[in-house]
């Protein structure tokens, strides 16, 4: 394992963690001030800050990757699907 000198995240409840399958990637689900937020990190890069997705209608409860790590599928606990293209 390779110790990671500096991570900062919001403090809020964890909802969700999920590595892609690249192993370049990483998103964690949090729930901020009642505000359900997605926090993407680029591991290859210190676990530099990658985007902040928010303005969901809910909490989102999965968090999922394509198998070729190309897209992130995010689920609410209102039903809802999200499908996003992931910038390399």
């Amino acid at each position: 394992y390779k110790r990671v000198s500096n991570f900062e995240i919001q403090i809020g409840q964890i909802l969700e963690v999920k590595i892609s399958p690249s192993e370049k990637i990483i998103a964690v689900s949090l729930l901020l001030n009642n505000n359900p937020t997605v926090y993407i990190y680029d591991i290859l890069n210190g676990l530099s800050l990658k985007n902040i997705m928010d303005k969901f209608e809910s909490y989102i409860k999965n968090i999922d990757f394509s198998v070729d790590s190309n897209y992130l599928i995010l689920e609410d606990y209102l039903g809802g699907t999200f499908y996003f293209e992931i910038q390399t």
